[in-house]
């Protein structure tokens, strides 16, 4: 049976926490068929991260880009590649994809490039170290603020 990656589920419940009464129209995070018959995406080389690795983890999350107020979505894409870029993320996180554009190490964790998709929702792809460490996020957009 398949599972998202701790980091993964960690994350999302950050998010669904910080913001309750978000759009999850795009939310997901297992993959169709047609997401497994790709070759070379995901963390076993087979299909993209949003199908089940050889342990039944699957490496990706996609969340709906309404946050409810204008703005958060490009917010929080732009605090999680910061996020990264300084290292805080432990490595768990592979890429980032919105807006068409990609921030991953390669790109020194900045939005970059064109044809990429995800014009609707952001993609949070995972690394391996992100299968058992579950530890939270520290953004500033997902305090409270209460």
């Amino acid at each position: 049976m398949a599972k998202l990656c701790a980091a993964g589920v960690t994350l999302r419940n950050q998010i669904n926490q910080r913001f309750p009464k978000r759009d999850k129209a795009s939310d997901g995070w297992i993959g169709d068929s047609r997401h497994q018959a790709r070759d070379g995406w995901g963390t076993n080389g087979k299909g993209s991260y949003h199908t089940p690795d050889p342990k039944g983890i699957v490496h990706a999350i996609d969340i709906d880009e309404d946050f409810g107020a204008p703005g958060d979505n490009r917010k929080f894409a732009d605090q999680l590649a910061e996020y990264c870029r300084k290292g805080l993320d432990g490595g768990r996180i592979a890429h980032i994809v919105y807006e068409d554009q990609v921030a991953s190490p390669k790109r020194g964790w900045r939005f970059t490039g064109s044809g990429f998709g995800h014009t609707h929702h952001i993609r949070i792809s995972f690394t391996n170290a992100a299968d058992t460490n579950g530890a939270k996020f520290y953004l500033p957009i997902l305090r409270s603020t209460t």
